[in-house]
């Protein structure tokens, strides 16, 4: 099963993932969060542990709208 949602929804192992391991606790769950940062080469202190995996983007980035 692949659920895609926002960070929100997911960020700190909350929301979703608290449903799912309530509803069962044996479900192997691994989650993916994204994070913009000037400095893309040492993780950002606020942004470890947030997911299994994080992405890390520079601000600098071009953005579509």
């Amino acid at each position: 099963f692949l659920h895609f949602n926002g960070s929100y929804h997911s960020d700190n192992y909350e929301g979703i993932i608290w449903y799912l391991r309530q509803a069962n606790s044996e479900l192997r769950i691994v989650s993916i969060s994204s994070v913009e940062q000037a400095d893309i080469k040492n993780l950002a202190k606020k942004s470890e542990g947030v997911a299994d995996y994080i992405l890390v983007t520079p601000e600098s980035m071009t953005k579509s709208r």
